[in-house]
């Protein structure tokens, strides 16, 4: 019984909308962070060329 309350309650956890709007939320901000940081070590260190090697 209680194998069947955890599939109900993951299922219902799932077909939330506003569980999935903050999930995406979260998930974009942490793409934005991610690129973010690519591209201000990118910037940080001007004298770097793919050339180097």
């Amino acid at each position: 019984m209680k194998r069947f309350t955890l599939f109900t309650r993951i299922k219902n956890r799932l077909s939330d909308k506003e569980f999935w709007k903050y999930t995406l939320f979260f998930f974009a901000m942490m793409v934005l962070l991610y690129i973010f940081l690519v591209f201000a070590g990118g910037l940080s260190s001007p004298e770097f060329t793919y050339a180097e090697f």
